[in-house]
């Protein structure tokens, strides 16, 4: 079964090579390295993607990925560019270097994965649910990141500039050495989170606590 579906997802990507358009909707990717990969106006609606590495990965222009699954991959150095992902999940996976320039991702659920040195720029990610995940020097300039829920998410040595957090729950959370720069923190909610070293717009938090 695993090799029916290794062939499946190397056909796939024969039939739309590196800057083609292509239709990929429920297309299913396991065990594949998609290293150097490049998907250009495709339609990735329902895809999923097991167990795959994704190094050095391109996404443009994607606009059609309602319910794209990333489960137990690795990601390094990515990028992505105009890209709106609805309601995608990634779980049990690593990323490790994702730049994002003009990114949605509406409702993105994402449990138990680690994501470092990502950075965001004009980028919306509403809604968006995260659980136990390290999400490490994560660096978003004027991104809309509101309503979100983070469970036990670790956030040190963050850096976000001009981002709207509004409405948003932190819940045992580690801001350690985060730094939040004109930012929109209307009605957002931090419990029981580690806060040594917060700043925010230029005020440390935990030495007015002290």
């Amino acid at each position: 079964m695993r090799t029916r579906w290794i062939v499946l997802g190397l056909l796939a990507l024969m039939v739309a090579p590196a800057g083609a358009d292509g239709d990929m909707q429920g297309a299913e990717f396991t065990d594949v390295d998609l290293s150097g990969a490049r998907f250009v106006r495709c339609n990735l609606q329902r895809a999923y993607v097991e167990r795959c590495s994704l190094s050095e990965l391109q996404m443009t222009q994607i606009t059609e990925a309602t319910k794209l699954t990333l489960s137990h991959c690795r990601f390094g150095q990515s990028q992505w560019r105009y890209v709106v992902v609805d309601d995608p999940k990634l779980e049990y996976s690593r990323i490790e270097g994702l730049q994002g320039y003009d990114v949605e991702f509406d409702e993105w659920q994402v449990e138990q994965s680690d994501i470092t040195d990502i950075s965001l720029r004009y980028c919306d990610l509403r809604e968006i649910e995260l659980e136990n995940c390290s999400l490490r020097d994560f660096d978003a300039e004027y991104c809309d990141i509101p309503s979100g829920r983070w469970r036990n998410v670790d956030m040190g040595y963050g850096n976000f500039e001009g981002c709207d957090f509004s409405d948003s729950r932190f819940y045992r959370g580690s801001f350690e050495d985060t730094t939040f720069s004109n930012v929109d923190l209307t009605d957002a909610v931090f419990e029981n989170c580690d806060i040594r070293g917060l700043v925010i717009n230029g005020v440390r938090i935990d030495e007015l606590i002290d």
